[in-house]
């Protein structure tokens, strides 16, 4: 079904009553509405909405506020009863009114929960519909809070969908768009990060390496800070010569054991061989054998993996959030791939085969620098 009311957020304010465009005129009016919005379904009090919408006037009265909220629903109609009074203040009912700002924070919480295709897909229609700045021609100082916050959700959205791309082998422009959005965002190490294995994936290994040393540059002209341990893991791998996305994982001595690899909370890459045959837990609790005790998705034991003749068996344990194998809800038990990936919570885990890489790290290194 269609969305009876829409308003459009992430840019110049727009409304929509049942697909038509509706123009919204006056500051105030403009100022109301988008604050009302900004609720998302709750209740937005009278002395908020004067201290707010009239932020320039002195002792703003409130029936002027009352006016401008009886113009409004005249817009809403046939749905002005949207615009609800509730206790001692102001509310859009939002099973009528929909917004472009919910949907782009529903969809990227849908992905972290299950990125399957389908999500992904919403994920990548919601930051389609970005315009620009939350309500860009609302010039009230109560939004500006907003502003950031919605800016900070469409990049980290972005990331979730670069990091899909790199999954599936990135494209030949991928680098590019992560470039453009690096130009508003030039402290986000976690875009360098993607950049960087864009970059090597399309086998540009020299610029993926240049890409580490503006990073550097950048955080420490603008921020003063060092690349983290994730951007310098990064800067290795290249040096090692990696040729895929796989090469994320730490080049490990040649070994006979796949090696579970993930990113911590600081972003450092951490790995886990997986050597024994008996279950091994993955969860937030001290005694689990993996523990993921920074992801509040993740529950206390949440499942285990285990090698068996078949491959490596993942069993959820009952968990609050599920388990995600190679994009597809694991309701009891499932194969994990070599190469694949699992999903707990919101944190990803690749299962990386048994190095075979011969011949000194160091001599490699050493002889890719000197190709610089």
């Amino acid at each position: 079904m269609e969305d009876r009311v829409h308003i459009g957020l992430l840019g110049p304010l727009q409304l929509h009553v049942d697909g038509r465009p509706v123009s919204v005129q006056g500051k105030r009016r403009k100022a109301i509405l988008a604050l009302l919005a900004a609720g998302a379904g709750r209740t937005v009090t009278v002395g908020a909405l004067l201290d707010e919408a009239f932020y320039d006037v002195d002792d703003p009265a409130p029936n002027t506020l009352h006016v401008h909220v009886s113009q409004l629903r005249s817009l809403l109609a046939p749905y002005g009863a949207a615009l609800e009074r509730q206790g001692g203040g102001y509310r859009l009912d939002d099973a009528v009114v929909s917004t472009d700002a919910s949907g782009l924070d529903r969809a990227l919480q849908s992905v972290r929960r299950r990125p399957t295709p389908e999500s992904l897909r919403q994920l990548r229609s919601a930051v389609d519909a970005w315009r620009g700045d939350f309500c860009a021609d609302v010039p009230v100082p109560a939004l500006e809070g907003r502003r950031a916050f919605h800016s900070d959700l469409r990049l980290s959205a972005c990331e979730v969908l670069f990091d899909a791309e790199l999954a599936g082998g990135g494209s030949p422009e991928l680098p590019e768009r992560i470039e453009h959005l690096l130009a508003g965002a030039p402290l986000r190490e976690r875009l360098w990060g993607q950049l960087m294995l864009a970059l090597n994936v399309a086998g540009r290994q020299s610029e993926a390496l240049a890409a580490y040393r503006r990073a550097r540059t950048v955080l420490a002209d603008e921020g003063g800070l060092d690349p983290g341990p994730a951007l310098r893991e990064l800067e290795a791998m290249i040096l090692r010569q990696a040729d895929s996305v796989d090469s994320i994982a730490p080049v490990l001595p040649a070994s006979t054991a796949p090696t579970l690899v993930w990113l911590d909370a600081s972003g450092t890459l951490q790995a886990r061989p997986l050597l024994e045959a008996t279950p091994l837990v993955i969860g937030r609790s001290a005694d689990c054998g993996i523990r993921l005790d920074w992801d509040p998705l993740v529950s206390r034991r949440h499942a285990t993996i285990a090698r068996t003749p078949e491959g490596f068996a993942v069993n959820d344990l009952g968990s609050t959030n599920g388990v995600v194998v190679d994009g597809v809800e694991v309701h009891d038990r499932a194969l994990l791939k070599l190469g694949g990936t699992l999903q707990i919570g919101d944190t990803v885990l690749f299962l990386r085969a048994p190095s075979r890489r011969t011949g000194s790290p160091q001599h490699t290194v050493t002889a890719r620098r000197s190709e610089l």
